[in-house]
């Protein structure tokens, strides 16, 4: 479809996160681009026109090159090879979310599915002034994270979608990649990615990678924090990203990401056979758990980092179009966003594992005097400071 055939108003089936069904959402066109529309529920003020259309040039100068370089191309149900962003306050006003991607708009609308758009759109709210969570940065990454579950989806899932049981990436994994989409977009602190990060590391035995954590919980701040944090180290590990001279992305980890969207790459053993060449998910797992574990002993002044060059994160790289850094540094210290403060000091060690309830595949890190087990694989036992359960 030319630019100039896209409908100046339309009305969109936007679903009802606080009940059931769908709300008919009327809105106008404001930025066509290479690869985006963008709508805006009709009656909002200039004010808000104006910062939709900034956001929508970003997503279509910038955040789509980045995503689809890392994961891929997305679908095009509707032969108009463009993703539509839909600004809505309604967003705002439902307390649930920032911005949602629904799988049923890339379906034809049934009596079974009325709510089908038959596009690709992702939701947003609209920027709100003295709100963290609608301001652009966060806009900006709740696009970005939004893009990468269409993409995964228009791989790992559409072209099965006439099997009795057709593929889906884990939530686990899904979302954790959708924080690295943050990462790579350029937001990762500035969009709130790393307060995630934080979480987890506050009390790693509690939550499990993929599976139920101790409540019976599965997907949760920390455990997204533990996924992009893990799913960041396996893409570095398999070569990781830089950014080129033009703010393009480039590096071997690209090829890992981009083999993630894909029905045979759901497990961790296939997600380790992408990124060490090894197709072993509990020897990945074990290397990032110590990776965790040997940052803390380098910032306590022990030179573990150059006996395992595999245990260390990359060092974070700035960012000139979003002021902001790729990459993780976890003791960075306190950061500041709007009103909202934390801090990255590091994997927190557990008081006693003995004791601990922890849930299968997460990890408990104790420092102790005692020999370390000889169940804790992998490590070396003249270090004497871990164990893991």
């Amino acid at each position: 479809m030319p630019l100039d055939d896209a409908p100046a108003q339309r009305t969109f089936k936007v679903l009802n996160l606080r009940g059931y069904g769908y709300d008919e959402v009327a809105a106008h066109l404001v930025f066509s681009g290479e690869r985006t529309l963008a709508y805006l529920e009709t009656g909002q003020t200039e004010e808000v026109r104006d910062g939709v259309v900034v956001l929508a040039e970003a997503f279509d100068s910038r955040i789509q090159k980045r995503v689809q370089t890392a994961f891929g191309r997305y679908s095009d149900v509707d032969g108009n090879g463009k993703v539509i962003l839909l600004f809505t306050p309604r967003l705002n006003a439902s307390g649930l979310a920032i911005g949602f991607f629904y799988p049923g708009d890339l379906f034809p609308t049934t009596d079974d599915l009325p709510e089908s758009n038959e596009a690709e759109i992702l939701y947003l709210g609209v920027p709100e002034e003295g709100s963290f969570n609608f301001s652009a940065d966060s806009l900006s990454a709740t696009a970005c994270h939004e893009l990468q579950h269409l993409v995964n989806f228009s791989h790992v899932t559409l072209p099965y979608a006439g099997d009795p049981n057709p593929p889906l990436s884990p939530i686990w994994l899904n979302e954790g990649l959708s924080h690295l989409a943050e990462d790579l977009c350029g937001y990762n602190t500035l969009g709130g990615n790393l307060a995630f990060v934080a979480r987890f590391l506050q009390r790693p035995w509690e939550i499990s990678l993929t599976s139920t954590s101790i409540d019976g919980t599965g997907d949760s701040v920390e455990r997204r924090g533990a996924a992009y944090l893990f799913l960041r180290y396996a893409m570095e590990q398999a070569g990781g990203v830089q950014l080129d001279a033009g703010g393009g992305l480039t590096g071997g980890g690209l090829s890992f990401t981009r083999a993630l969207m894909s029905p045979d790459a759901l497990t961790l053993n296939a997600i380790a056979e992408k990124s060490i060449g090894v197709r072993d998910g509990a020897r990945l797992l074990w290397r990032w758990w110590w990776t965790m574990v040997t940052a803390g002993l380098e910032h306590g002044g022990m030179d573990v980092a150059s006996r395992y060059p595999w245990a260390v994160y990359a060092p974070p790289v700035y960012d000139a179009q979003t002021g902001d850094e790729l990459g993780v540094d976890l003791f960075r210290g306190e950061i500041a966003l709007a009103d909202y403060t934390f801090s990255l000091n590091g994997l927190r060690y557990a008081e006693d594992c003995s004791t601990a309830d922890v849930p299968a595949r997460a990890v408990c890190v104790e420092r102790t005097n005692r020999p370390v087990p000889g169940t804790a694989s992998w490590t070396d036992p003249d270090l004497q400071v871990m164990r893991v359960r």
